[in-house]
């Protein structure tokens, strides 16, 4: 079984990095765009599901930075970089 969790765990992994890597690629205004049913922008968007993965980690009892003090991102904030996501 935990190897099970484990593959789950490096599938959504995987799922992440892939979906930053397209995004990055976009051009600045695309970044912007909307649609409706959407959560915004597309970085809004990028806030919001980073925000919730960070969320998860610290429910389940992981840490985020340590002594970096990193708290979660919250829905709201500006966009930090790609480089920080």
């Amino acid at each position: 079984m935990s190897d099970l969790i484990a593959d789950l765990y490096r599938q959504n992994e995987w799922a992440n990095l892939r979906l930053l890597e397209v995004c990055r690629e976009l051009r600045e205004g695309l970044l912007d765009a909307t649609a409706i049913g959407s959560y915004g922008t597309i970085r809004d968007t990028l806030v919001h599901y980073v925000g919730g993965e960070q969320r998860y980690v610290r429910w389940l009892g992981g840490d985020l930075g340590g002594d970096l003090g990193i708290e979660p991102m919250r829905n709201g904030e500006a966009f930090p970089g790609f480089d920080y996501l």
